[in-house]
């Protein structure tokens, strides 16, 4: 806030002066909208940079001077504006300094209280008194939620939408956040971020399946981890097959024994039939095998096709300073080579690189799951944000876990709160 850059009237020269002394100290009630100083900081300030102290209404001395947080801040809403002086809240008149700064930080965005203020109108000083109704919590949730257009991992556009504390970085050690993404042709989405920086850690568990990350609550444990679904259905196929191949290989020699057996003519015709229709199974697996690959195929290269075509768009739009970014960015990534930190910080928080940017960082030992969350994971949500401890650590790296803070779980809280709220007003 830049409360000495105010222009204060000087009554009796009726002219405006125009402070540039260092900043005061301030105070910000990011639930009540505003920021305020206190007058004797503000002459305090003017008074060590030598700079002349402008002439104040009577009786404001104990005076707070304010500065509004926004369009959509309850304050300004209810009509405070930039520079108002306040003199009086909820009917008590300020006697100290501290008097006001006392009471509205016992206020939140529950209450709804009074404000008595002296402002500047047209060269003179007029008294108003301003009420500042009170929030409800979906009201609170949704004023401290941040919107930003950008691009996921497959370069698709979109605005996205998170909790004011938590940060835009999709790589910060330690993170655990919920957000909405935004997409004009698709319902909006909600994802669970958890990401840590760890180097000296392997990618893969020793089945070869993706590691993931383990959060436990009060009451429960989950596992939060890339689901492979084609992955895990090639390797069911291999499985089946290999097991259809042993049964097709016993039945033979069993067959082999049985023809070498007298009387053994029933047994062995049951057994030729078993063989024959296990045969049957195998190469009807074998067909349904090779179309799922053959659809896999089709659906990759339309994907592939799909995401070449947002990422020109993303290029595109990126503009020729930040195209250079991610031009150098596909080159280093071709030849093994790094691209500067501050260049891959400046792509991540723009929300540019895509999927490029997400094989950078993990080459150099970021850790990420940033997963969709289905309707049937909800419970899974609501039993971590109600939780008192929350832990979580990357399964290659339990001696790394960490604790949730109050703070992180008081922003996923908002975030799903007005996740939910809107799936309901939109009757999905």
């Amino acid at each position: 806030m830049r409360f000495l850059m105010m222009n204060v009237i000087i009554l009796c020269l009726s002219s405006v002066s125009v402070l540039s002394a260092a900043e005061p100290p301030s105070e910000t009630y990011e639930d009540l909208g505003f920021e305020t100083v206190k007058v004797l900081d503000y002459k305090k300030s003017l008074r060590e940079q030598g700079e002349e102290i402008p002439r104040f209404p009577p009786r404001t001395g104990n005076a707070l001077i304010v500065e509004t947080s926004g369009s959509d801040s309850r304050a300004e809403k209810a009509g405070l504006e930039d520079k108002d002086l306040i003199v009086m809240i909820n009917g008590t008149l300020l006697r100290s300094p501290d008097e006001g700064d006392e009471i509205l930080k016992k206020i939140t965005y529950k209450d709804e209280f009074e404000l008595r203020v002296v402002r500047l109108v047209e060269n003179r000083w007029d008294r108003k008194t301003f009420t500042i109704k009170a929030m409800s919590d979906l009201e609170y949730y949704r004023s401290q939620i941040y919107s930003r257009f950008g691009f996921d991992s497959h370069c698709k556009p979109g605005r996205f939408k998170r909790h004011k504390t938590s940060s835009s970085m999709k790589y910060i050690h330690n993170a655990f956040m919920l957000y909405i993404q935004d997409t004009a042709d698709e319902p909006d989405e909600l994802f669970l971020r958890i990401s840590q920086f760890l180097p000296d850690k392997a990618l893969l568990q020793e089945e070869g399946k993706p590691a993931g990350f383990i959060v436990k609550t009060d009451q429960n444990s989950y596992r939060i981890a890339f689901i492979d679904s084609v992955g895990e259905q090639i390797a069911k196929y291999k499985n089946e097959k290999s097991q259809t191949e042993k049964r097709i290989q016993s039945i033979k020699e069993k067959i082999a024994e049985l023809k070498k057996t007298e009387n053994a003519k029933n047994e062995l015709t049951q057994t030729e039939n078993m063989l024959e229709q296990l045969v049957k199974k195998y190469k009807t697996d074998q067909v349904k095998q090779a179309n799922f690959l053959e659809n896999v195929k089709l659906i990759k290269a339309v994907i592939e096709e799909k995401a070449r075509k947002q990422y020109s768009e993303m290029y595109v739009g990126a503009g020729p300073i930040y195209s250079k970014y991610l031009d150098e960015l596909r080159t280093k990534l071709r030849n093994g080579g790094t691209v500067e930190e501050i260049k891959l910080n400046t792509l991540e928080t723009l929300r540019l690189g895509g999927a490029d940017l997400d094989l950078a960082r993990k080459r150099q030992g970021w850790k990420l799951r940033d997963e969709l969350i289905f309707p049937d994971e909800f419970k899974m949500i609501e039993d971590m944000i109600s939780s008192k401890n929350v832990t979580v650590y990357y399964e290659m790296a339990p001696e790394k876990k960490f604790e949730v803070t109050e703070e992180q779980l008081q922003a996923m809280k908002a975030v799903f709160s007005v996740f939910k709220a809107d799936k309901e007003q939109a009757g999905e």
